[in-house]
């Protein structure tokens, strides 16, 4: 749960940079740990309680059913496969791979120039690379 704490701050830090105010505390205990853990629940309570669609007494033909499994699977299919294509091609060892996947590349940050001063000063970014040129574009 650390690391979605971690996430969250880093979010409200970046909402405070654009907005000028941060996430407010209640959202942010929502993002790290009641939506997640509601969303798991409903998640496995779904595929336990799944049986085949039908209509009054008519069920269903098994390739009905396998093609409302494929549109439902379209929108969440593209998360595992890009994670596998930033898996590969990134360099290191296994662990290495997953750890810098994890984190945000050198080049986020503001896309606007005058910002980047504030996003320099901001606590927890890496002021030694040389990302940090507001002329990187």
């Amino acid at each position: 749960m650390t690391l979605s704490t971690q996430k969250v701050m880093r979010f409200s830090n970046d909402v405070r940079l654009m907005l000028g105010r941060g996430v407010p505390r209640f959202f942010s205990i929502m993002l790290a740990y009641v939506t997640p853990c509601l969303l798991t629940i409903a998640l496995f309570l779904v595929l336990w309680r799944f049986q085949p669609p039908t209509y009054g007494a008519y069920q269903y033909p098994w390739v009905c059913q396998v093609a409302g499994w494929i549109l439902a699977s379209m929108s969440v299919i593209p998360v595992p496969v890009m994670a596998a294509v930033t898996l590969l091609k990134a360099k290191g060892s296994f662990l290495e791979r997953l750890k810098a996947s994890c984190r945000p590349t050198e080049s986020w940050g503001p896309s606007l120039t005058q910002h980047w001063d504030v996003y320099r000063e901001r606590p927890g970014i890496r002021n030694d690379c040389s990302c940090l040129n507001p002329c990187r574009r």
